[in-house]
């Protein structure tokens, strides 16, 4: 976990300097969309390291992740703010808002499709199961009264028949 923390936070010195960059040198769309791309990229490590269920956080590590996520935000807010004083800096930035959700939203629906694939794929298992279960059972009864009716008919008795069988 100690290398997720890391490399996040050797992530974010790198956009602290694109964005002192950006600030000395002009911004451009390009270089800020290299920018949200990088913070972007932090915020799935962050949330990875967060939802990972294999390690337990020491307090170090947890404050170090806490104090990352901040400043994720932060540097959200400043691409943002670089992004609004561009020509078009608004539209462009509700559009990749949109762009954003929509797409969130797509994989999120996507993922969901796959969960019920995934369960509709079990409970024809099961029925399958449940129904060649069935069948045997159908088949073993259907034999049995065969047999019982085989005995009966030719007035054999059970040690009768079951001799029949030995001798085959």
């Amino acid at each position: 976990m100690i290398g997720e923390i890391a490399a996040i936070i050797s992530g974010l010195k790198a956009v602290n300097e694109g964005i002192d960059v950006l600030k000395t040198s002009g911004a451009n769309l390009g270089s800020i969309t290299a920018m949200f791309d990088r913070v972007a990229d932090l915020q799935t490590q962050i949330d990875q390291v967060e939802q990972s269920e294999k390690t337990v956080l020491t307090q170090d590590e947890a404050l170090q992740l806490a104090m990352a996520k901040n400043e994720v935000r932060q540097k959200e807010k400043e691409l943002k703010k670089a992004l609004l004083k561009m020509p078009d800096g608004r539209k462009i930035y509700n559009d990749m808002i949109g762009f954003q959700a929509r797409s969130f939203n797509e994989a999120k629906a996507a993922k969901q499709r796959e969960r019920d694939q995934i369960w509709k794929a079990r409970l024809r298992r099961q029925d399958l199961l449940e129904r060649m279960i069935q069948a045997v059972i159908v088949i073993t009864l259907v034999s049995i009264a065969g047999s019982l009716i085989y005995i009966t008919q030719n007035d054999l008795t059970l040690s009768e028949y079951l001799t029949l069988f030995q001798d085959a």
